[in-house]
């Protein structure tokens, strides 16, 4: 359910923008990972369709957030993260064990999460793959909430979530994890930073739809603070027509980059540590306004 045509990125060439951030991306169906078929009906000679049970759509369909677990816990992280059970196992095992939505959904997307799991080059990537897992995580502790992973396929900049609120309000979440050269617990971000992250990420969000930028680091950190400063600084740039700094961004000129700035609805600042509260800040020149509820709902719950 809740598939939707993706011809809206079709319609708008998206602008170019580069993504200096070293964030995940998406995972593609590894042909040498196979199903299993725990949770598969037996299949019949004579079936219409001509699928066996080994060819079922594992990760393609939907999480509903009503399913039940199906792969023992044990078994699960190690299949999702490798009989070693290393740091990325000690960090997402407890959630597993105490979320049963998000034992759900890691269950529904284990292929995506496994192939991700196993192309992790650094401690960077593990940090990104582990905030975007907790982002999942948290979206899933509210229950009027339906996440998709990665929806929109691969082979093109898009969001890592598609959410449904309330069963039929749509929106996206991009996500993005803050990396520092050399991490102060504590130290505030630079706001350019801030503005540098937002300006990557316009360029995966589509138009027609509500879009949530997640941004994050490790640690505490007051970036919370400076996100409204941050965002307003873009938009006097935009109003003085600093062509040469938003073409430096990535965008075409002011006119680009006010296209894209107009799909974003808002930005979340997850700081990492737990029970930290969440910062919102509302896009007052977004298309698609986060209503009031919503944006409640995006906050209320932690990490």
């Amino acid at each position: 359910m809740f598939f939707e045509t993706t011809r809206a990125f079709e319609s708008e060439q998206l602008a170019r923008v580069v993504d200096h951030g070293g964030d995940l991306r998406p995972a593609t169906n590894d042909p040498l990972v196979f199903d299993e078929g725990v949770d598969v009906p037996i299949g019949h000679a004579c079936d219409t369709l001509d699928v066996e049970p080994a060819k079922r759509l594992g990760d393609r369909r939907p999480f509903q957030g009503l399913l039940r677990p199906t792969i023992p816990l044990d078994e699960l992280i190690a299949y999702l993260f490798g009989a070693a059970h290393g740091p990325l196992a000690a960090e997402v095992g407890p959630w597993l064990s105490a979320s049963p939505r998000f034992r759900a959904f890691a269950e529904t997307y284990r292929d995506k999460i496994r192939k991700k799991a196993r192309g992790l080059r650094d401690d960077g990537g593990r940090r990104d793959l582990a905030f975007e897992l907790a982002v999942a995580r948290r979206l899933l502790e509210e229950r009027r909430f339906t996440v998709e992973y990665e929806s929109y396929g691969v082979g093109q900049r898009a969001p890592d979530f598609r959410v449904t609120f309330r069963t039929n309000l749509r929106f996206n979440i991009e996500v993005r994890r803050q990396r520092r050269s050399a991490p102060m617990p504590g130290t505030p971000l630079d706001p350019a930073r801030l503005i540098r992250a937002v300006s990557d990420k316009l360029g995966q969000l589509p138009p027609a739809m509500m879009n949530v930028l997640f941004l994050g680091a490790d640690g505490p950190s007051s970036a919370a603070d400076a996100l409204a400063p941050a965002m307003l600084s873009l938009q006097e740039r935009a109003a003085r027509k600093d062509e040469m700094f938003f073409q430096q961004s990535g965008f075409t000129g002011v006119r680009d980059f006010l296209r894209h700035y107009q799909r974003l609805s808002g930005v979340v600042w997850v700081a990492g540590e737990p029970a930290a509260p969440l910062g919102l800040w509302r896009n007052p020149q977004a298309r698609h306004p986060l209503p009031v509820d919503l944006a409640r709902a995006l906050t209320n719950t932690t990490l």
